[in-house]
């Protein structure tokens, strides 16, 4: 079976909101510690790309047992931050599901579905529509044939 990975991305700096949005309660937990056990419901693997905040973010991570990646650019955008998430990954890595730290509204099913949709063609990028509309937006399944793409993203690109 196809080997795929969990990707948070969670480096941003929350300008506007004034604090770590990581970093927010959620029922019992943060927003960060909710997206990493929505992942492990479901993947073996997860990791967060931290950034902004590390020091006080790292250890939510370590906590809800994902592993930590740092991205030193974190300011020049969420581009630099996919490409740091993908050069870490391991060489049996058969695809990576990037997920935003902020998509509280997404469920175990929501993530099960994109799943079995890429599980039906695996080299094939697997992308959510918003409300079933023709408007896209992470999560996102990549196949390993697109990491060297990723890899070169650079900023917002």
């Amino acid at each position: 079976m196809e080997k795929l990975h969990g990707l948070i991305l969670a480096a941003g700096k929350s300008s506007r909101l004034g604090q770590p949005k990581q970093l927010l309660p959620w029922y019992d937990t943060t927003l960060l510690s909710r997206q990493i056990n929505l992942l492990k419901s479901v993947l073996v693997e997860v990791s967060c790309v931290l950034g902004a905040f590390y020091q006080d973010i790292e250890r939510e991570c370590v906590i809800s047992g994902a592993k930590v990646i740092r991205n030193p650019n974190w300011e020049k955008g969420q581009g630099g931050s996919i490409a740091t998430g993908v050069c870490s990954l391991e060489e049996d890595i058969d695809a990576v599901l990037i997920l935003l730290v902020d998509q509280w509204a997404l469920n175990n099913d929501d993530i099960e579905h994109l799943i079995n949709q890429w599980r039906l063609n695996t080299d094939k990028i697997v992308v959510s529509a918003i409300n079933n509309s023709s408007q896209l937006s992470p999560p996102v399944i990549f196949p390993r044939q697109y990491f060297d793409q990723l890899m070169a993203l650079s900023g917002e690109a």
